[in-house]
């Protein structure tokens, strides 16, 4: 489409992580491309889905489904693997967008983006941080400083919010807080998630 004139929809690709070796190898890296089409951060998972009683939380789930076993969720690699890959990718010129929801897999993903961020070679890593339903409070201020983006999809609030109070209590009520995001410094974005969720 782009190269017939036809894609009239400004579009950023967000390769995904698991093929950084080939990505680096060709020397690919954030902005390659042109104004109309262009490749964007990688992209990395750190937890699950909230839905799925796999995001990871410092207090465990509250339904009877989730909560056996201690039933925090859980990071879907080890937090060092990812914290360096993502100063692999950094390094390289990339820009990052983490997958991550729970309270737990922020805070622990925190210190890997302050490291990328200093190894950035433009000094701009721009971190996402995909979904960010439940950042710490106290680790905002940290947050805003790395100038991590939060992309965030209030549909989930809409279409799930019940399924939400059920999983865990009135930690739902803190979900996606704009409001304090964005009193602290953060960019916030609101977003789709199409086609997991609808739009």
């Amino acid at each position: 489409l782009h190269q017939r004139g036809q894609l009239r929809i400004r579009t950023v690709c967000m390769p995904l992580s698991h093929q950084i070796d080939e990505y680096l190898s060709v020397g690919m890296s954030t902005g390659f491309g042109d104004a109309q089409l262009h490749i964007g951060p990688m992209k990395f998972y750190a937890d699950g889905s909230l839905s799925g009683g796999t995001a990871y939380f410092r207090e465990p789930y509250e339904d009877g489904v989730h909560a056996h076993g201690g039933g925090h969720g859980h990071l879907l690699r080890p937090m060092h693997e990812i914290a360096d890959d993502l100063i692999k990718v950094a390094t390289a010129g990339w820009r990052v967008g983490v997958h991550a929801i729970g309270d737990a897999a922020i805070s622990e993903l925190l210190p890997a983006l302050e490291a990328a961020a200093r190894v950035h070679p433009g000094g701009d890593l721009r971190p996402r941080i995909e979904h960010a339903e439940l950042p710490p409070p106290e680790l905002l201020s940290r947050l805003a400083a790395v100038k991590m983006i939060a992309v965030t999809q209030p549909s989930y609030l809409y279409e799930m919010g019940e399924q939400y109070l059920e999983r865990i209590g009135e930690r739902a009520t803190r979900l996606m807080s704009w409001r304090a995001m964005l009193n602290a410094g953060i960019r916030v974005v609101i977003s789709s998630d199409s086609d997991v969720a609808s739009y």
